[in-house]
């Protein structure tokens, strides 16, 4: 049964099915893109329609399905299958393409073999829809969004932009501080990239390659040293200093605290 995933409301949803019956649709339309990725593919699985016959034939791990909204198509598997099933709305999807300077970029069927990037990105969804408190708005826009790229670039009608320059420092000083006076609030991509004067894409892209680090990495860093700040020079409790900084709960807290510093909150406070 279908796991539940991030709601459409978000541009995209993401849902982990464990064991998807043999089966055979009718054919039929969606009014979203549809991604299925498969984790544990089926024996056989055929799909298409009668103007545009398509056939995976025995697809492996890691092989992924594309089909775009408003085209008729059916699907029929002949054994068992695992899969992530990514829901993409036009809206979303055409955000992204426009964010890429591709105002045109459409995705069209298609079969990608082997793509560990999209196994990753869609179980990672599909966790955080499950667990909100393991992923915040920010890590779930920026994936999802970076899915959407792979997507067109895998699927779609032309080839993506190159990368334009990166920020320049005035620029990253002023998302910086943007970031800092925010922490406490749900900070997401199409703000900082607002705040910097780009596109959601471009910004994106150079802030990685100004600072090394994804917007959404970046963010849970200096959450992670506004809370270490916190521990050295207030008595505060835990969870008022997590929520404080950005984090879902302590225990959110916690695993990043612990994943950067070596130890949880409660022992680094604990020693000095």
């Amino acid at each position: 049964m279908p796991q539940p995933g991030l709601g459409i409301s978000a541009g995209f949803h993401a849902a982990h099915s464990g064991n998807v019956r043999a089966r055979m649709n009718r054919p039929h339309a969606h009014d979203f893109h549809m991604l299925t990725v498969f984790l544990a593919p089926p024996r056989i699985a055929n799909w298409g329609n009668k103007t545009t016959a398509q056939s995976v034939g025995l697809p492996s791990a890691d092989d992924a399905i594309v089909w775009p909204a408003q085209k008729v198509w059916s699907t029929r598997w002949e054994t068992d299958c695992e899969c992530v099933t990514i829901r993409i709305t036009v809206d979303f999807l055409q955000r992204v393409a426009n964010s890429m300077g591709e105002p045109t970029l459409s995705v069209q069927p298609a079969v990608i073999r082997s793509d560990p990037f999209l196994v990753r990105s869609a179980l990672t969804l599909a966790q955080a829809g499950r667990d909100q408190s393991s992923g915040d708005q920010l890590f779930s826009e920026s994936l999802g969004t970076a899915l959407t790229v792979r997507l067109l670039q895998a699927a779609g009608t032309q080839r993506p932009p190159l990368v334009r320059s990166p920020l320049d420092t005035a620029v990253l000083q002023q998302v910086a501080r943007y970031i800092d006076a925010h922490l406490g609030r749900a900070l997401s991509v199409p703000q900082l990239a607002a705040v910097a004067g780009l596109s959601q894409w471009h910004f994106s892209r150079a802030f990685k390659t100004a600072t090394g680090l994804t917007p959404h990495q970046y963010v849970v860093q200096r959450r992670l040293l506004r809370a270490k700040e916190l521990l050295e020079t207030t008595e505060r409790k835990l969870a008022a200093i997590a929520l404080d900084v950005g984090f879902a709960s302590q225990s959110h807290l916690a695993v990043h605290f612990r994943r950067q510093f070596g130890q949880t909150p409660g022992q680094y406070a604990g020693r000095r």
